[in-house]
Parts: structure tokens; sequence; C-alpha cells
């Protein structure tokens, strides 16, 4: 019996409203376990997972099932709820509606991941790539 493959990478930034930098080493760690266990909960596989206080970067691979609205909805709606639960002086912690979606090719990957793992350090460097930042479409 045949049975189907796929490999669907995608590189998905998003940021927090109006960029508010509300991402705080307070709440990052948590936030990113929160994202990458909602992920992982709809069949993706986390290959990279980072950010800034204003945004976030997850290179995932994808189900066939799963489009990126469906999974960018979910970790949105289940990281903002427990940022707002577990952290009250966060009670307006939102993110922008919008997000970027980027189809990334087996042989991108690295290069995605090395950008993804280097958000600080590229940031504070002034090395980021505009095209990758967009995070609201």
């Amino acid at each position: 019996m045949r049975r189907s493959k796929s490999e669907i990478y995608l590189h998905i930034v998003w940021s927090t409203r109006n960029r508010e930098p509300l991402i705080n080493s307070e709440i990052e760690r948590i936030v990113h376990r929160c994202i990458e266990d909602q992920s992982r909960t709809l069949g993706c596989e986390v290959i990279a997972l980072n950010g800034m206080p204003d945004h976030v970067h997850l290179l995932a691979k994808l189900p066939a099932s799963l489009s990126a609205s469906q999974l960018v909805k979910q970790v949105k709606g289940v990281s903002s709820h427990l940022v707002n639960e577990e952290f009250r002086q966060f009670v307006h912690f939102a993110w922008q509606e919008g997000f970027a979606v980027y189809s990334i090719s087996r042989n991108q990957l690295a290069m995605i991941v090395e950008y993804i793992k280097r958000q600080k350090e590229r940031h504070s460097c002034g090395k980021t790539w505009d095209s990758l930042e967009e995070s609201d479409g």
C-alpha cells in the first residue's frame, strides 16, 4: 500500500501587539516552551524557535493536514492565555493579528536554523534580514 509523504517546512514570524517588547527574560522560556508544546500537539516537528521581546520566529515541519494559519492561531491563543493567566502583570499581553510565513526548502534549513538561533546577536549588531523580520504579512 502506498502512503503519502510530505516535507512542508515553514518559517513563521509573528509579533506582539503593536510590537511592544512584552517577551522579557522572565517569560520568554515559558512562552517558547508553550509554543513548542502546542506545535508538537498539532503534529509539527519544531526545528528552531527563538525571537526578541517583540516577535517570535518558528521553523517547523508541518503535517500535510495542518495549515500555517491553524498552527499560528493555536500557538498564539494558548500562549497568550498562559501569559495572561500566569503573569498577572501582563494582563494586556496579546499577539499582533497577522503573521508572515515563508516556505523553506530542505537545502535552506541549516541557514534558517542558524538565523533563528542567533536572533539576539543579529538584532544587537543590526545584521537582520529585513525580508525575514516582517511579521504581519
